[in-house]
């Protein structure tokens, strides 16, 4: 039986770097060759419908002077499951890819004034089945204010 060691000559163990250790999405994992079931055109479908969204939000119904905080994790590689974050006083709006590969849009509403237009869109977009409300509920004004705190000031916007 052969031992290893670190002070092993045949030890070509290497320590995991924490910044690599999730450089690949789960969502950019998919393909057809993965997953032959037309998997990944219904993920770049919801994504799309995702980001027409927010813009609509950002178009129409943000009011001037709201603040808002919005960040894309497409790319970010230390988080697998992200995908892009959008927060207000009222609203919260998570795309994400869960572990089994399916796409979740994570809604929060608190006396939010276009729920109701926001709701009609999901509809329109065929999002709804991809929607989920948090278990814990954040008091949203507070989050916003310590998600201003702590993010960087470029993801940080005033309509």
């Amino acid at each position: 039986m052969k031992e290893f060691s670190e002070t092993s000559e045949n030890n070509n163990l290497k320590p995991i770097d924490s910044k690599k250790r999730y450089s690949v999405k789960k969502w950019l994992r998919v393909s057809y060759r993965s997953h032959p079931n037309k998997h990944k055109d219904d993920i770049d479908n919801k994504m799309f419908a995702y980001d027409q969204l927010i813009k609509r939000i950002k178009e129409q119904l943000l009011s001037p002077g709201d603040v808002y905080f919005e960040r894309d994790y497409r790319h970010d590689p230390i988080d697998p499951f992200s995908i892009h974050a959008f927060l207000t006083a009222t609203f919260r709006c998570d795309i994400l890819c869960d572990p089994l590969y399916e796409i979740k849009v994570l809604l929060q509403f608190q006396d939010c004034p276009f729920e109701n237009e926001v709701v009609k869109q999901l509809q329109q977009f065929r999002l709804c089945e991809a929607c989920y409300h948090p278990h814990k509920l954040e008091d949203l004004p507070t989050f916003l204010q310590a998600v201003i705190a702590y993010q960087d000031p470029k993801y940080i916007h005033t309509h």
